[in-house]
């Protein structure tokens, strides 16, 4: 039998009339979000708890589950809410004109910000042409880049720790919590990987996902120097204290992130992985309660067709 937690008080989700999935579950399977989506949203829980110094360690305390994920609206205002800044670029100003003329476009159009001064920047990029070469380089890196998003609903590739933020709502330049693109799967999982066997040595490995690649650098001088006030989130329930999806999930991102392919070239796979892990943790734990043997998976498996196998058609047929 399963091993179960005491399910979280009643106030801590006091709209929640009827705790039926979530108990069986937790909190909660989003059948609308991405496998990529997942992956950002895991990440941005990770970011922020590794930040506390608190990364896939629980201190004993399996729930609330309490993290403050960064929002960093002025790098985001820059890359997707930036319209007047390749009108600009091409109107052929002196750079000094350029500079002031963006200046004032933003500070009329950015939302979210504490102070809508983007001047910082003039002292970073040695010309207006070099800063929107490297927005525009930015920009192609966004994730989901076809669909069509909010601004505030939009992100880059995960470079690092300044390439990961919450999905936010921004509306009469206040944000809030969004739940469409980041449905709390991404919470979920984190859990599931914080409460397998080998939570203290993926926690190594993700940490170095966070610090040190150039791209995550430049994003990095898209962002003023000051202390973001940052929302405490959390209070997703995972109800057990271990599964074997948790120590599965974990055993192939450590292979991943050990194995021969370059950093990033493992994102898409973990991804994958990640949805596919979450899909057996939903799956065993139905079995489980509905009282029937596991799940199998089908998988099949692409070869040449019989004529390429043999040299004679008819005797590979």
């Amino acid at each position: 039998m399963l091993e179960t937690l005491p399910p979280p008080p009643r106030n801590d989700h006091p709209n929640n009339d009827m705790w039926i999935d979530e108990q069986i579950w937790g909190h909660r399977l989003w059948d609308t979000t991405n496998p990529w989506l997942i992956f950002l949203e895991l990440l941005g829980v990770a970011e922020a708890k590794e930040r506390d110094r608190s990364l896939l360690d629980d201190g004993g305390t399996p729930y609330p589950l309490r993290f403050k994920p960064a929002q960093r609206m002025y790098i985001r205002n820059i890359l997707y809410n930036n319209e007047p800044l390749l009108r600009i670029a091409d109107e052929g100003l002196a750079d000094s004109a350029a500079w002031e003329k963006w200046l004032a476009a933003m500070a009329d159009r950015a939302q979210g910000v504490p102070v809508r001064d983007f001047s910082y920047l003039r002292k970073r990029f040695s010309s207006f042409p070099d800063f929107v070469a490297l927005v525009s380089m930015l920009r192609g890196t966004t994730i989901e880049n076809g669909s069509n998003k909010r601004w505030s609903s939009r992100f880059v590739f995960p470079f690092g720790r300044h390439a990961l933020y919450e999905d936010l709502n921004v509306r009469n330049n206040s944000a809030s919590r969004e739940y469409i693109n980041f449905g709390l799967p991404g919470e979920l999982v984190y859990q599931m990987l914080c409460r397998s066997e080998q939570a203290t040595e993926l926690a190594l490995e993700i940490a170095q996902m966070f610090d040190g690649d150039p791209c995550d650098q430049l994003l990095r001088m898209l962002e003023p120097d000051y202390e973001e006030d940052k929302s405490t989130r959390g209070n997703s329930y995972l109800p057990y204290a271990s599964h074997e999806t948790f120590d599965d999930l974990t055993r192939d991102w450590l292979a991943l992130l050990r194995g021969p392919l370059p950093r990033f070239d493992t994102y898409p796979h973990l991804a994958a992985l990640t949805c596919l892990h979450l899909l057996r943790y939903q799956l065993l734990v139905a079995a489980e309660y509905c009282f029937v043997s596991k799940p199998h998976f089908i998988v099949s498996v692409l070869c040449p067709p019989p004529s390429a196998l043999h040299p004679d058609p008819f005797i590979g047929a």
